[in-house]
C-alpha cells in the first residue's frame, strides 16, 4: 500500500504489563517490600501509566499482558489487548513488534509501567526519532532501557542481551551497530526496579504505601 500524508497509518503503543502477583511483578523489591506493598506499588504504576499514556494523540495504544490467561484483568481499561509470548524479554519484545507489524503498523514502541516519569511527550519523542532511526532507545539511569521502538521488525537486535543487567542498554547499542542499525535516543528516566529506587521516589512511594485504601477491593479503577 502506498502512503500519503492523508492515510499514513498511526503509530502503535504497546505498554507491557503484568498481572499484580507478588511472584511477578517488582520481585528485586523483596524483602524490603512485602507482599502486599510491591502489588500495593505495581497497581498503582500500572494505573499511573495507563492514565497518562492512553489518549497520547494520533497513537495506537496496545497492553501486552502476562500471563496469558490474565486478560479479564485488563478488559475494564478499554485499550486493544494481546498477551505476551514465552521466552525471555527479548523474546516476548520481538513477538510483540512481530504482532504488531503484521498488522501494518510503519512505527511502534514498547514500554513498561514502572518509570513514574515516563509521560506522553517522551513517547512522541520517541516516534518522532523513528522517523529517521531504524530504532529508538529510552534509557534507564540504571543502565537498562525503559522504551524501544522500531520502524520495522529487527528482532535480531534482541539476541544475545543480558537482561536485567547494569549494561543492558551498552550491550543494545553495540548489537545495533554491529547489524548496520541506526538508533536514537529519548531522554534518560529512572524505573523503579530495586530498594535503592525507592529512595529516589520516597514521596511517591510513601504516599502509595501510606494509603489504608485496599487495592484488590473490585472497582472500576482497580485490577
Amino acid at each position: 500500500m502506498l502512503y500519503t500524508m492523508d492515510n499514513w497509518p498511526n503509530p502503535a503503543l504497546i505498554i507491557f504489563c503484568k498481572s499484580p502477583d507478588p511472584s511477578l511483578v517488582k520481585t528485586r523489591l523483596y524483602p524490603a517490600l512485602s507482599d502486599e506493598e510491591r502489588i500495593r506499588l505495581y497497581t498503582f504504576l500500572l494505573i499511573r501509566a495507563i492514565t497518562t499514556l492512553r489518549d497520547i494523540e494520533d497513537t495506537d495504544v496496545y497492553l501486552c499482558y502476562s500471563p496469558p490467561d490474565a486478560e479479564s484483568r485488563f478488559e475494564r481499561f478499554g485499550l486493544k489487548l494481546f498477551p505476551q509470548t514465552e521466552g525471555d524479554l527479548g523474546d516476548r519484545m520481538a513477538n510483540a513488534f512481530n504482532r504488531i507489524f503484521s498488522e501494518g503498523y510503519t512505527r511502534a514502541v514498547i514500554t513498561g509501567v514502572d518509570i513514574p516519569d515516563l509521560d506522553g511527550d517522551v513517547v512522541k519523542d520517541a516516534f518522532s526519532i523513528l522517523e529517521s532511526k531504524d530504532l529508538v532507545f529510552g534509557p534507564a539511569h540504571d543502565g537498562g532501557y525503559y522504551l524501544v521502538g522500531m520502524n520495522s521488525l529487527h528482532p535480531e537486535i534482541f539476541v544475545g542481551i543480558p537482561w536485567s543487567s547494569d549494561n543492558t542498554l551498552e550491550s543494545s547499542l553495540k548489537r545495533a551497530d554491529a547489524l548496520g542499525l541506526t538508533y536514537g535516543l529519548t531522554q534518560k528516566l529512572h524505573d523503579i526496579d530495586t530498594p535503592e529506587d525507592l529512595v529516589l521516589f520516597r514521596d511517591l512511594i510513601s504516599k502509595v504505601l501510606g494509603s489504608s485504601e485496599d487495592i484488590r477491593k473490585p472497582s472500576r479503577n482497580h485490577l
